[in-house]
């Protein structure tokens, strides 16, 4: 009776789909985790009074270095990392900004962070308005996180498969 009662155990947890799994998250994984991002010990954003956020780890979805700071992390677990520019959004690259006419360009009417197209040696590239003076408006094409050092704290909350 008791190798049938183990049997029968063993079946539903293996029915249940049950994720815990003892070697962590690998590349390929879909995960659900929290975040709490900091520059310079300011909070910029968080996942906590949200919904957690999917994505498969190495999918390209997120910046390299959150993608390789989850790998072997179990279900419950938190890890805090600092992501150089290189893992997160590069460095700030100067010919990214530019100045361009207001006049010159029909930009007359655009406000401080609208996103817009600017001309650059690679070709058109989308830039955030920066700065807005009488007849120069400063388009900077940067990501507006590159150069800086990320802090992240992540919480696991779910490996999906």
């Amino acid at each position: 009776m008791k190798k049938w009662l183990s049997l029968f155990l063993v079946l539903v947890v293996l029915v249940s789909g049950c994720t815990l799994r003892s070697d962590g998250v690998k590349e390929g994984d879909t995960i659900k985790v929290h975040y709490w991002l900091t520059v310079d010990g300011q909070l910029l954003e968080t996942s906590e009074n949200s919904t957690p956020i999917e994505f498969t780890v190495g999918g390209g979805q997120m910046i390299a270095g959150f993608d390789q700071a989850v790998v072997g992390m179990k279900v419950g677990t938190y890890r805090e990392i600092s992501i150089p520019p290189a893992g997160g959004y590069g460095e700030y690259d100067e010919k990214l900004r530019q100045e361009v006419f207001a006049n010159d360009t029909g930009m007359i009417n655009v406000s401080i962070g609208d996103m817009i197209q600017i001309g650059t040696d690679a070709g058109l590239v989308p830039g955030y308005v920066t700065e807005i003076g009488e007849d120069v408006i400063v388009v900077d094409g940067n990501h507006p996180l590159a150069g800086q050092i990320l802090d992240f704290r992540i919480e696991l909350v779910e490996i999906i498969n």
